[in-house]
């Protein structure tokens, strides 16, 4: 039974054995040995079939086999590599594009469920720069004596194999010959540049025979490095900026001299800035040449500016104030920018401190008239501030007294704002007392700054006042009538008389004298003509004159004879004399009665409408009258 047993486990293991196999992928083309030239570009095969969703296909090499790509991804650090080939066949061939030296070595390709296929070896061929060196025959030698000849090269990758040939045929049919010689070393990149936390190859190249020891320190370390070593090369897995130095490799194979090369670590890290900046830097007004300054280290060398904080003003480092004033006062901040990193800012605070500060000229004067007000400003700038603002009035006589709000005819208003201080005094009704200098004062720990403000007396400006102020109600008051006599006339309330035509009724050929001045009296009510009628309009200062009584088909010679109160009966020539004394229409009055006539006619001032009181006054004496005026149509009445 137990043989049964045996047998079934042993046929499903060779079951389990038989689907793994099938399932597996297959190798189509496998890595293979190649030799190539350095700096050419050298393609690995590497392709399968049957691969799953989960296989990833790895690719690993020099140095010791470390992993170079996972599926078609290269790692960064092998710039020089890439996967290339149809993904569709499975295709993941390496190709390195300038291949150096550190190229060489051992390539395995794998996949997760493949079998292994063994690894290829890459073999970087570095020519020789010239032929190999023969020394030991310059000079001819006795024969019979001992001849030491030494053949020796140098550069060349792999080790260049000597064989010595005496004409064309190999020495004592040996076809190589061992020759020792000591190390020769080359560099291949002398200086190597590496970012924080990156890791870094130094690699030396070493051609001797036999085969040289090389080690590896740093110039002035005489601590261990913290580097794996790995015959010409030496890998550093995580630097830092202390990482940074010179390296150098020894080769000795016992064949001196020994061989020596040098290589030069550069580490890259961000801007650094010292933080041991003061956070706050006290400094005192009005100090001359301050400076502060920003130590700051970064690779390559941070570029250092100074900038006020929340503005564009940039400053150069060390930051420095001829100078030093209140409006220095501020946040600033250290800028180091470094190629290729974020710019690093630490900020520190200038904190100005000192004695009040009290903005415009020290001394200035002011003028005010007797008996007015006057207000004075004074602006303090200082930290701290003071407790308050002291006003002092020094008058004429050289006597001294504070100022305060107690006193009625004064107020003090203080305002405060971080490093500034106002105080406004206002004296009212300046007198002769308030005359003199006012000293505004600002006092704190470090010291007292005045101010001084001559205040002059001036005399009262009121008489002028008063003389311009009716000046200009003089000028509006002549405006208002110039613009209501041009209103009255456009809306017809004075308008020029109009006369019938000469055809129709005869007119006089000039203008109906006014009364003469013994007619009326003014403010008696009384008239020397004996109308009682015009006793009202008398009574109204003589300033209404009644129209004169229409002419109806009465003569022009009747006219005013009717109206005695107007024109005395004796003004006027019987019309026989008018006529006689102007025979061809003309006025032969004497040139003197007409002037004085005209003059008085002219000269008479337009009378205004009258109020509704003396209109009915002068309707009513009107309506006594028997005369009635034809007037034209169109034509208006003038009071």
């Amino acid at each position: 039974m137990a043989a049964c047993v045996t047998v079934w486990l042993k046929t499903l293991a060779l079951f389990g054995v038989i689907v793994s196999r099938t399932n597996a992928a297959v190798y189509t083309a496998v890595p293979q040995s190649n030799a190539v030239l350095k700096g050419t570009t050298v393609i690995i095969p590497c392709s399968f079939s049957g691969l799953s969703s989960s296989d990833v296909v790895v690719w690993e090499g020099p140095p010791n086999f470390r992993i170079t790509a996972t599926g078609r991804t290269v790692f960064k650090s092998f710039s020089r590599h890439r996967i290339i080939g149809d993904a569709s066949r499975g295709e993941f061939n390496l190709e390195i594009r300038r291949v150096s030296l550190e190229d060489g070595g051992g390539y395995r390709c794998t996949a997760s469920s493949a079998d292994d296929a063994g690894d290829a070896l890459l073999t970087v061929i570095d020519p020789m720069p010239g032929p190999p060196e023969l020394t030991g025959g310059e000079y001819p030698v006795t024969a019979g004596s001992d001849l030491m000849l030494r053949c020796r090269s140098r550069g060349g990758h792999p080790v260049p194999t000597l064989s010595w040939y005496n004409g064309t045929r190999l020495q004592g049919g040996v076809r190589n010959i061992r020759v020792n010689y000591p190390p020769s070393v080359l560099v291949p990149e002398p200086s190597v540049h590496v970012i924080e936390g990156a890791s870094a190859n130094l690699t030396c190249a070493v051609d001797s025979n036999p085969s040289a020891i090389v080690s590896w320190r740093r110039h002035g370390d005489p601590l261990p490095l913290k580097g794996l070593e790995s015959g010409p090369s030496f890998l550093l897995s995580k630097v830092s900026r202390q990482d940074a130095g010179v390296y150098q490799c020894t080769a000795d194979n016992s064949v001196a001299p020994p061989g020596y090369g040098t290589v030069t670590l550069d580490v890259l890290y961000k801007p650094w800035i010292d933080p041991t900046m003061d956070e706050k830097v006290t400094v005192l007004n009005a100090q001359d040449d301050f400076t502060l300054e920003c130590l700051a280290e970064g690779n390559p060398k941070p570029t250092v500016k100074w900038r006020r904080k929340d503005t564009s003003l940039y400053w150069e480092n060390p930051l420095r104030f001829h100078r030093v004033r209140y409006d220095v006062q501020g946040l600033y901040e250290c800028v180091a920018t470094s190629p290729g990193f974020k710019e690093v800012k630490r900020q520190t605070f200038i904190d100005v401190v000192g004695k009040p500060h009290i903005r415009g000229s020290p001394s200035s004067t002011a003028t005010v008239a007797k008996g007015g007000a006057i207000r004075l400003v004074c602006d303090v700038v200082s930290d701290p501030l003071p407790n308050r603002i002291k006003w002092v009035l020094q008058n004429n006589q050289g006597i001294e007294k504070d100022l305060s709000s107690v006193d009625e005819d004064v107020e003090i208003i203080e305002t405060k704002a971080d490093q500034e201080m106002s105080s406004s005094i206002t004296v009212k009704k300046v007198g002769s007392d308030r005359e003199g200098t006012y000293l505004c004062k600002g006092t704190n720990m470090f010291g007292t700054a005045h101010r001084e403000i001559q205040v002059d007396l001036t005399a009262s400006q009121q008489p002028m006042t008063i003389i311009v102020v009716s000046v200009l109600a003089v000028v509006v008051l002549v405006a208002m009538l110039t613009l209501s006599f041009i209103i009255a006339v456009r809306k017809g309330w004075i308008c020029e008389q109009k006369f019938p035509d000469a055809a129709d009724t005869p007119i006089a050929s000039r203008p109906i004298p006014p009364a003469p001045k013994y007619a009326r009296k003014p403010r008696t009510g009384t008239n020397d003509s004996g109308v009682e009628d015009l006793m009202e309009l008398q009574e109204l200062d003589g300033t209404l004159k009644p129209r004169p009584p229409p002419r109806v088909d009465k003569e022009w010679t009747s006219v005013g004879l009717s109206y005695p109160g107007l024109v005395h009966s004796s003004s006027l020539p019987p019309y026989s004399t008018v006529e006689r004394d102007r025979p061809d229409g003309e006025d032969t009055r004497p040139s003197s009665r007409i002037i004085e006539e005209d003059w008085q006619a002219v000269m008479e001032p337009p009378v205004p409408p009258p109020k509704d009181g003396a209109r009915r006054l002068l309707r009513k004496d009107i309506a006594r009258l028997d005369v009635v005026d034809e007037r034209q149509p169109g034509s208006c009445e003038i009071f």
